[in-house]
């Protein structure tokens, strides 16, 4: 994303998502003062309003006003749900991380901490993002089969036992997954090429996530990646959940990868499927087909000086003796095209 930065707005649409789990622990009239506060710190006004996401789709649909920015408060799921009615007004918006694994805002370049990022936005710039599509339903980031689905239920009932706390429930739910996933079969087809197998997780990314946690260092590279996971034995699986947690998972002896414009999953028999969409669980009926909408969003990122001054955050992996390095750090260009690439198997292109 060549982001041009344009001139600052004084005014914008804050809509949150009353049912991410940030605002929850939070309180959602805590988090409106504190969004005013933020906003009216940079000098702009900030109208905040609460809802579910399809009350906030209505939102942005009756929005006219094109100096004032819509700015999304939630997790990737509340983009996600948000995102027809984004390509539908195809004017820029801005991104506030209250979710649990927040990976488009991450690769923009958002911290976690709510005043900087307020800060950081406001002087961010605007580029294009591109989305997936799966059978014409866009996705900004992942999509899977398998594994991804089981921690999404797993994490929805872990919600309701420890409301208090999106990290412990986050815990609890991947140490059920591990434990209870089963294999899904899957026909595979991208670039003309067609292979059954059976795995223990498939994904599907926009462009290629490193590390933990999960960055994508460029968001132009014109490629679906696809991940195919197929752990032998309850012990494998294991220690694939900690390669994933510790940013190793490229390594994995069982992993394979392809690159390709466009995939189309398919399950035994026909069978409909239940899939991932951003971390949200949804079902499909008949085959899977992925595609890619390139420059379909116009959107905010943030300003990296703005960002490099939120405070430090503790990170539990170090502590554990699971990380020895810094967590990778993301300076490379933001998002841009999703264009070109030959499927093939391999882990760098």
């Amino acid at each position: 994303m060549n982001g041009v930065s344009p001139p600052l707005p004084r005014s914008y649409h804050v809509l949150v998502n009353a049912r991410a789990g940030g605002v929850l622990e939070v309180g959602a009239a805590v988090l409106a003062r504190r969004l005013e506060r933020a906003f009216a710190a940079v000098g702009a006004v900030a109208e905040v309003r609460l809802g579910a996401p399809v009350e906030l789709a209505a939102v942005l649909d009756r929005l006219v006003d094109p100096a004032a920015v819509p700015v999304l408060v939630g997790g990737d799921g509340t983009v996600t749900c948000l995102l027809p009615a984004l390509l539908r007004r195809g004017l820029p918006f801005g991104v506030l991380p209250m979710g649990t694994m927040n990976l488009l805002a991450g690769d923009l370049g958002l911290t976690g901490d709510l005043e900087t990022d307020v800060a950081a936005l406001h002087h961010g710039s605007v580029g294009a993002v591109d989305v997936a599509t799966l059978n014409g339903v866009p996705f900004h980031s992942a999509s899977g089969l398998g594994f991804a689905v089981t921690v999404a239920g797993e994490r929805e009932r872990a919600r309701r036992w420890i409301p208090f706390s999106r990290s412990l429930a986050t815990v609890v739910a991947t140490l059920r997954a591990v434990a209870r996933n089963r294999p899904v079969e899957v026909e595979v087809e991208a670039a003309g090429c067609v292979e059954r197998l059976a795995a223990d997780a498939v994904l599907v990314t926009v462009n290629r996530f490193e590390g933990s946690p999960w960055r994508r260092p460029r968001l132009d590279e014109g490629l679906l990646e696809v991940h195919l996971l197929r752990t032998p034995s309850l012990l494998a699986r294991w220690r694939a959940a900690l390669a994933v947690v510790t940013g190793r998972w490229r390594a994995l002896q069982h992993l394979r990868s392809l690159h390709a414009t466009s995939v189309v999953l398919r399950r035994g028999r026909g069978a409909g499927a239940r899939v991932t969409l951003d971390g949200e669980i949804a079902r499909s009926v008949g085959p899977l087909a992925y595609a890619i909408q390139p420059g379909a969003l116009k959107i905010l990122a943030a300003d990296r000086r703005v960002a490099a001054t939120a405070p430090k955050r503790l990170d539990p992996l170090r502590l554990l003796g699971l990380r020895t390095t810094p967590p990778e750090r993301v300076d490379a260009a933001p998002p841009a095209d999703l264009r070109g690439g030959e499927a093939r198997h391999a882990d760098r292109p």
